[in-house]
């Protein structure tokens, strides 16, 4: 639902970056490639900051993941996927990117500014429901911080994709195709553990 609201909202803009995505494929691919480089080496860089915090588990929406993905329904999974590997990517680059950075230029906000405000927003919608029912809940204040904490990677690829976005000439297109195949290498990922155990 979300994504037809988006799509016909900003279909004009969506549709103008994939045209210019054709006209210039090489430099779209390119600039793709690069995007994944970086995306990775934040990834790397926040498992190694977590190990040191000695934060091993998984936050709770890559737990909610798992879950979907365990499902013995075929039909659900297929659709999960679909969900996770195509759709999540276009509507969260389309509200992340495309709309908030227009948004913020009312504001004459700096490029660095941009990326960093719409990634921290990013990071914090990731988290924002487990936070929101742990304190519901009355959880301690140590299972808050840790999730707050398992928040970072996701703030931080966040601010990866502002910057992809942001050096391809505000394309969603490039962040989009990043964001994809980041999370079609997770889905695998998680199948090939589940079939592991």
């Amino acid at each position: 639902l979300i994504f037809v609201v988006l799509f016909l909202v900003l279909k004009k803009v969506f549709l103008s970056d994939i045209n210019r995505s054709k006209n210039d494929k090489k430099n779209t691919f390119k600039q793709a490639g690069l995007g994944i480089l970086y995306v990775y080496a934040a990834s790397y860089a926040c498992n190694i900051v977590l190990s040191l915090l000695q934060i091993t588990q998984d936050s709770e929406n890559q737990d909610a993941i798992v879950s979907m993905l365990s499902s013995p329904n075929v039909l659900a999974i297929i659709l999960y996927i679909v969900v996770l590997v195509v759709l999540a990517p276009i509507v969260e680059e389309l509200i992340f990117r495309k709309a908030m950075f227009g948004y913020m230029k009312k504001y004459n906000l700096s490029e660095k500014k941009k990326i960093l405000i719409s990634g921290i927003i990013f990071g914090g919608i990731h988290v924002a429901t487990a936070i929101l029912s742990m304190i519901l809940e009355q959880a301690g204040i140590i299972e808050i911080g840790t999730e707050i904490i398992l928040g970072i990677p996701y703030c931080v690829m966040g601010i990866v994709l502002g910057y992809i976005y942001s050096k391809s000439e505000e394309n969603v297109i490039v962040p989009t195709l990043v964001h994809m195949f980041n999370n079609a290498l997770s889905v695998i990922s998680i199948f090939l553990l589940m079939n592991m155990q």
